[in-house]
């Protein structure tokens, strides 16, 4: 993530999805990466079904 933000000069990396639902030591080692390359992180609350809807998008194209 910290790569592709850099290659498009994002300064903010979103973060969703069911594997960050109660995993605070995900969400801890994500953001001090993030920081380590000056990107903002953004945690997504109530995310678990993002990937499920964009697969569902992604089929249907």
């Amino acid at each position: 993530a910290t790569l592709m933000a850099e290659n498009y000069n994002m300064k903010n990396i979103v973060f969703c999805g069911g594997f960050l639902m109660g995993n605070k030591t995900v969400k801890q080692i994500l953001s001090l990466l993030c920081k380590f390359k000056r990107k903002k992180t953004v945690f997504i609350e109530n995310s678990e079904f993002a990937g499920a809807i964009g697969a569902l998008l992604f089929n249907n194209k």
